[in-house]
């Protein structure tokens, strides 16, 4: 009986160590941006559909117009261009699709960005339709990559390196991995890594972050492309709060946006998000502050108490643009 109680253990101890490294790797590539990015990213952009949002902009009626412009025929016809769309059909060829379906599928997850603090670098991370599409992706980058650099005689200009068992390919400062069905890229090598370790949970997280998850669960999720920045970093230092409490002697910048001068010093974060239909194009701002306390200094731009108001927006038939804004002149 005891041989098969520790064989009947043993089975269950290694169904259970199964269970659990399939569990683990399923979250690994669930993982969203924001839990891929570290701790230190202060500023955070999202683009949720950007092949949506492409096909937008290119299936437009006024693009027809633009690419019949002789400007536009004439930038066709230059080297730079030549060697660009020769550079693109390479990327088609070893991928084995039109461009436009490439940029489709390679961010059917969405694409998201971020600027690091410490290291003062850039990653942007596309989330492909599949592991194996990421995977293609990379090796056609890095075999164009090989074949430049041996065309300009420098065999040693693309490097190959490891961590946790994931390729990363570097030229100059860039450098690419994929983790998942995530392409990352980042002219910092260390921002790689980063991203590296929390795909397996092995580092601080910018979606831990209480602020930014209370921030996040606000954005409009129509948006075409959203922006976090955190300003806590730049509230520690005083910096702002010295340069922007007092009105500055540039009219033209605080008419425009001296009420946003005066709440960036205390304000913890900012966002943005951007609209984008066949016949829409707005961008919003947000800027956490107390309105009666920035009114105090600029109270032109806001109001008495901060009960300015600008009048309603004008709507004519055919309108393309339309503004209003309170100031106070008298």
């Amino acid at each position: 009986m005891r041989p098969l109680l520790l064989v009947r253990h043993a089975l269950v101890l290694r169904s259970s160590l199964a269970s659990l490294l399939l569990v683990a790797g399923a979250s690994a590539a669930d993982k969203t941006a924001a839990e891929l990015l570290p701790a230190s990213v202060v500023v955070y952009v999202d683009v949720s559909q950007p092949g949506k949002s492409l096909d937008t902009v290119l299936d437009h009626p006024l693009m027809a117009e633009v690419l019949k412009a002789p400007e536009y025929q004439r930038a066709l016809e230059t080297p730079q261009y030549q060697q660009f769309a020769a550079v693109l059909r390479r990327f088609e060829e070893r991928l084995g699709m039109k461009w436009r379906d490439a940029a489709s599928g390679l961010t059917r997850g969405g694409l998201a960005g971020g600027f690091d603090l410490p290291t003062r670098g850039v990653v942007v991370l596309a989330q492909a339709e599949s592991d194996e599409l990421a995977k293609k992706a990379q090796s056609a980058l890095v075999d164009m990559a090989l074949e430049i650099a041996k065309q300009q005689g420098q065999d040693g200009a693309v490097r190959q390196d490891e961590h946790r068992g994931t390729a990363i390919h570097g030229a100059g400062e860039a450098h690419l991995a994929a983790v998942g069905k995530w392409l990352v890229l980042s002219n910092k090598k260390a921002l790689v890594l980063s991203v590296i370790d929390n795909s397996q949970s092995q580092g601080e997280t910018l979606a831990a972050d209480e602020q930014f998850q209370a921030v996040f669960k606000t954005r409009p999720t129509s948006a075409a492309a959203w922006l976090y920045g955190d300003l806590r970093v730049l509230r520690l230092t005083g910096i702002l709060r010295n340069a922007l409490n007092k009105k500055s002697n540039n009219p033209p910048a605080e008419i425009l946006a001296g009420g946003v001068l005066g709440a960036l010093p205390d304000a913890p974060y900012v966002t943005a998000s951007l609209d984008l239909t066949a016949s829409r194009l707005a961008l919003r701002t947000s800027l956490p502050c107390d309105p009666k306390a920035v009114a105090k200094t600029r109270e032109f731009y806001l109001g008495p108490e901060a009960a300015g108001r600008a009048p309603p927006l004008l709507r004519p038939s055919g309108t393309l643009l339309s503004l209003a804004s309170y100031r106070d002149f008298a």
